[in-house]
């Protein structure tokens, strides 16, 4: 992605997101807490080590994901959309003061609660949600557009999916 970058100039690759546009995307990992980029490296630093894993741990965890405990976790967590979109902000702000310079949308993972079209701070938030059990996943597709134009998916012109999703186990 790096070297394609260096050929397009509306394409940004930076280690912890990517930038299309006016479009940021990034994992969302960092939307736990309020956390700065040196607390997500260290979380991440710790979560590579090597750990030994029972299989019931593993067999534990498909049963938790698909008796939706994973959903229930996770809203108590992310609880808002306002409070993920606020971490992300804090997040980006803290790992690269410009990153937000021109952004309109931010897309993110995560947190496994869908939402699109969240508006905070003058940019526009969206989460996919996720594919793990019976939880709510709303896959995006994108097209690529025309220089000036926005990165916008097709299915989310013009829509507001947010009453929706909170019905389905997103937030509001």
């Amino acid at each position: 992605m790096k070297r394609r970058a260096e050929s397009w100039s509306r394409l940004q690759v930076h280690d912890e997101f990517m930038r299309l546009g006016d479009c940021l995307f990034l994992h969302g990992d960092c939307a736990n807490w309020c956390m700065s980029a040196r607390d997500l490296r260290r979380i991440r630093e710790r979560n590579a080590r090597p750990r030994r894993r029972r299989a019931f741990i593993g067999r534990l965890q498909v049963l938790r994901d698909n008796s939706r405990l994973t959903a229930l976790m996770h809203y108590m967590v992310f609880r808002t959309q306002r409070t993920v979109a606020r971490r992300l902000v804090h997040y980006l702000r803290d790992l690269e003061p410009a990153a937000l310079d021109g952004v309109r949308h931010i897309y993110f993972g995560h947190t496994h609660l869908p939402f699109h079209n969240h508006p905070y701070q003058g940019i526009v938030f969206h989460n996919t949600g996720s594919a793990v059990g019976p939880m709510v996943f709303h896959p995006l597709r994108f097209a690529l557009p025309n220089v000036g134009e926005s990165l916008v998916p097709a299915d989310l012109a013009g829509a507001n999916r947010r009453s929706s999703t909170a019905r389905r186990g997103g937030t509001r």
